[in-house]
């Protein structure tokens, strides 16, 4: 079985960008738990709550979706999410779920079942929430297919339904393809990477992207932000690694850090200043 890659831990733990949202205090309290690195007393949680409440009521569904976020490897959580998606179809989770198993399978080098994924949620929830964020996933797997004509009919999809502009960004990042002026291979798949923000003296504001008990979660994340361009610090507090990014003079500039790292690595990254 394969263990759900550091990075990707972060995403999973992410708020739902959907309808939903996390509406149970104790499932609230298990996924706390998980980001704070406790992942066992999480999933111990989640396990009693699944146990103690019938199947036929919303916070049943609830606790599934949040089962999947906190699984330790990649099978258990695409177990979850499938039977979200499929025995509650109608619940306000299910698009959620879909598009996470679309980034799984994303993670996981199946490009083939990420655009599988994103098809039924677009077929099944065309008012989502979540469509353009899917149609984003869908368009960088096709390009790892080299089907650019897949890529186009998703970036248009995504631009259509897109509701904020760090997603139509995202997609538009991808229609030089359409335009004729692609990259070779999968230089495409990648975002262009953030600028670095100016030096800065005095109080400043600093993006906290995850709190992780492992160094090598720490360095995974840290290892993705740099990529992206941003410049990076890992404070050792409290029996956590806290993954920092930027420096900024003001609270505008870090909320839209905080935006543009949530969109491209997810999680619930959050300002700190630094006095």
């Amino acid at each position: 079985m394969r263990p759900i890659p550091a990075l990707f831990v972060v995403l999973l733990l992410a708020v739902p960008r959907g309808a939903a949202a996390q509406t149970s205090e104790d499932i609230q309290a298990a996924v706390q738990l998980a980001q704070e690195g406790s992942s066992d007393s999480a999933r111990a949680r989640i396990q009693t709550i699944l146990a103690s409440v019938p199947t036929n009521v919303p916070v049943y569904a609830e606790a599934l979706y949040a089962a999947g976020a906190v699984a330790a490897t990649t099978e258990e959580a695409q177990r979850y999410y499938r039977r979200v998606a499929l025995e509650f179809s109608y619940s306000p989770w299910a698009d959620d779920a879909l598009l996470r198993l679309a980034q799984i399978r994303y993670v996981s080098h199946d490009a083939l079942g990420t655009v599988r994924a994103v098809e039924r949620l677009l077929a099944d929830y065309p008012a989502s929430p979540l469509a353009a964020t899917g149609a984003y996933w869908a368009a960088r797997a096709s390009i790892d297919l080299n089907d650019d004509e897949a890529a186009c009919r998703f970036v248009n999809i995504g631009l259509g339904r897109a509701t904020d502009v760090e997603t139509a960004n995202q997609l538009r990042y991808f229609s030089g393809r359409c335009d004729g002026g692609a990259r070779a291979g999968n230089q495409a798949a990648a975002p262009a990477p953030a600028p670095a923000p100016p030096a800065v003296t005095g109080p400043s504001y600093r993006v906290q992207v995850v709190a992780v008990s492992s160094q090598d979660a720490a360095e995974d994340v840290s290892s993705q932000l740099r990529n992206l361009g941003y410049p990076v610090e890992v404070i050792q507090q409290d029996g956590l690694y806290k993954v920092r990014a930027g420096n900024y003079a003001d609270r505008e500039s870090a909320d839209d850090a905080v935006r543009t790292i949530r969109s491209r690595l997810g999680g619930q990254p959050f300002v700190v200043v630094i006095e």
